[in-house]
């Protein structure tokens, strides 16, 4: 319906700001609820043996309550019980946050590169090129604290977590894209 470019947003690029007013109807889309992932790193020794005796006592209970059971209704039923007695012996894992690797201080010489950018060009270009070495120094410290981490892991013989380090280190980024897709009916 819209559109408007806004040329003096700091960005660091040649590319320009675009803001557009968009009149869509969407559909509602009913969110799933989402698991949370279970904790199997605590699922070792005492916590597997009473995993064990507990998944065995409710299944016996559900065998018990076997007339004429529907081949859903069974698998309903047994997803429901491995569910409920792994959440009640190893739990959840908590969602861990990304590490924040850029530091305050960065942020304020950033804040200062803002304000300088229309009033003093040189002071503009030596505070960009101290805020872009500044990021490097500290891009390469979170690096090398997942180095250090992926060591650590490695000499505990976590294989398991050298290759979810590994993995979150040499993936690349993809952003989450969502198409408008229209029904084609056919005549």
């Amino acid at each position: 319906m819209n559109c408007r470019t806004y040329p003096g947003a700091d960005c660091d690029t040649d590319h320009q700001l675009l803001v557009a007013t968009v009149k869509v109807r969407l559909a509602k889309r009913q969110r799933q609820h989402s698991i949370p992932p279970l904790n199997l790193n605590e699922l070792k020794e005492e916590k597997a043996v009473q995993f064990a005796a507990e998944l065995s006592n409710r299944f016996t209970a559900l065998e018990a309550a076997h007339d004429e059971v529907t081949p859903e209704d069974l698998w309903k039923g047994t997803k429901t019980v491995l569910r409920e007695v792994a959440k009640e012996t190893v739990g959840s894992v908590k969602s861990q946050k990304k590490k924040k690797w850029i530091s305050d201080d960065i942020y304020a010489v950033i804040r200062e590169k803002r304000e300088a950018k229309g009033k003093d060009k040189n002071r503009y270009q030596e505070l960009k090129a101290e805020v872009q070495k500044k990021l490097r120094v500290d891009k390469q410290q979170q690096l090398e604290g997942r180095c250090a981490e992926l060591e650590a892991a490695n000499a505990k013989g976590n294989s398991r977590q050298v290759f979810q380090v590994l993995k979150s280190m040499t993936r690349k980024f993809q952003p989450c894209l969502q198409c408008i897709q229209s029904e084609i009916s056919e005549i």
